[in-house]
């Protein structure tokens, strides 16, 4: 048996997560990354999710806040040299974007530990505290009211200093240079919003770790949803597959994002060495089904470390010349010529990765397919025949999926040759990234439907 405090890991892990929540947000800078303690917070409340609906329906809004609040720490890379208003743009949008996703998650969190405290009759997910009489008070409704006001006003006052970009009465009149603008408070205004947000924030923090903390202490609680969570999850074959496959075709997604050609200055703002460590992860996923997905451990592993080692020859060349200026200088082609070996077999590793996991893929999603047809056994349906006929459609988005990121990595792997000639590739090269990225998520949700689904939810 497990011991209570493994089984009260989830809440340790939603009491970490809390504490990358409550700094400001300034600019689109995050001292402490929201993503990070969404992350944590996914992953705790991931073994409970299974006794009620609503943390379910929680866990997968969290995705796409944890997706938000990865790109606003990504879109600071398109800031510098941007105007006022540009920024703006992005604080409001990203403003919006979270709180489209994390009001409702808010509320369906307070409402799932409900359903859990009804459910194993544990009183900790309450928030009881006991007043001056003696008496036992219930604060979670409180506390869910101060959270959805505290996120408010973090949002709020991320975008309020910003707002200085629209005062443009500086250009309205003759002597519109004597007076101030609103941009010159700025600072203050920066001050203003840290000092609130920080104090309402710690406020809110100490608070929900006493919360989380009580329900940690609950065994009654933990040993409940633990047992759930055994019996019911960890015990079905096809449940469990249905996980972990999730967890893999999300990787498979988000290396295929990783792959995007965004350069600034020569210089990618991905380097492969991100794509070819989440392949990595999950092929090791993918080895609890076919111990075959190690051998892609060697092809990845060797163009990550090339990434690494093409990252750094390129820093100094390109902070001089330009890719083509190897066919003109003798200095930059000397530099040039080891960038141009490295990249090249860089890719042309980490097709063979891309290819190995495809090959994989399709062979654990044949071993699940068959699951899914033994688990609904009738007399009309042959098993085998069931799926052939599932895996049709499956197949035959992974071969799209096979093709287009087959050209596009070829590409890439060309990429440090033809560069030196034509330079005006690199439309080419975003226009097949994105091609590819909508091919993977073709084939991804097509799994998902056609095998996951099912597994998951039993039908």
């Amino acid at each position: 048996m497990v011991k209570t405090k493994e089984r009260a890991k989830g809440f340790s892990l939603i009491a970490a997560g809390l504490v990358f929540l409550f700094n400001p947000n300034v600019h689109i800078f995050d001292v402490l990354p929201d993503f990070i303690g969404l992350l944590l917070i996914y992953r705790g409340l991931f073994a409970m999710s299974f006794s009620t609906e609503k943390l379910r329906d929680a866990r997968g809004l969290l995705w796409k806040l944890v997706i938000i609040t990865a790109v606003r720490i990504v879109s600071v890379l398109f800031i510098p040299g941007k105007s006022d208003s540009f920024t703006l743009l992005l604080v409001f949008s990203f403003g919006v974007l979270e709180a489209m996703y994390a009001i409702p998650f808010i509320v369906k969190v307070f409402d799932g530990f409900y359903d859990l405290g009804r459910r194993y009759d544990a009183q900790s997910v309450f928030y009881p505290i006991k007043d001056k009489k003696g008496q036992f008070t219930e604060r979670s409704e409180k506390l869910k009211l101060f959270t959805l006001a505290f996120f408010l006003v973090k949002t709020v006052g991320s975008i309020l200093p910003e707002l200085t970009a629209l005062d443009l009465r500086s250009g309205l009149s003759a002597d519109a240079h004597r007076g101030v603008t609103l941009s010159h408070f700025k600072p203050m205004f920066y001050t203003f919003e840290i000092a609130v947000v920080l104090v309402i924030g710690i406020i809110w923090l100490v608070r929900t770790l006493i919360y989380v903390n009580g329900m940690r202490k609950d065994e009654k609680l933990s040993e409940a949803v633990f047992a759930h969570y055994e019996n019911e999850v960890l015990s079905d074959h096809g449940m469990f597959a249905a996980l972990q496959m999730k967890n893999v075709l999300l990787m498979f997604l988000i290396s295929s994002v990783a792959l995007f050609p965004l350069q600034l200055d020569g210089l990618h703002v991905f380097p492969s060495f991100i794509a070819a460590g989440v392949l990595a992860l999950a092929l090791r996923i993918l080895a609890r089904f076919d111990k075959s997905a190690l051998y892609g451990y060697i092809p990845a592993g060797i163009s990550a470390a090339l990434s690494v080692v093409g990252l750094f020859l390129q820093v100094p060349y390109f902070a001089e010349y330009e890719a083509k200026a190897a066919r003109f200088i003798t200095n930059a082609a000397r530099l040039y010529k080891p960038i141009r070996i490295v990249g090249t077999a860089e890719f042309v590793l980490l097709l063979v990765t891309f290819l190995w996991f495809a090959v994989i893929l399709c062979r654990v999603f044949r071993q699940h397919a068959a699951l899914l047809s033994n688990m609904h056994k009738a007399p009309q349906y042959n098993p085998m025949e069931r799926t052939r006929e599932i895996m049709r459609g499956v197949y035959a988005r992974m071969i799209a999926v096979g093709f287009g990121g087959t050209v596009f990595l070829g590409l890439r792997a060309a990429s440090f040759t033809t560069s030196m000639y034509y330079p005006e590739l690199w439309i080419l090269h975003i226009a097949c990234s994105c091609v590819f990225t909508v091919l993977v998520i073709y084939a991804v949700s097509g799994a998902i439907d056609a095998i996951y689904e099912r597994l998951e939810n039993k039908y």
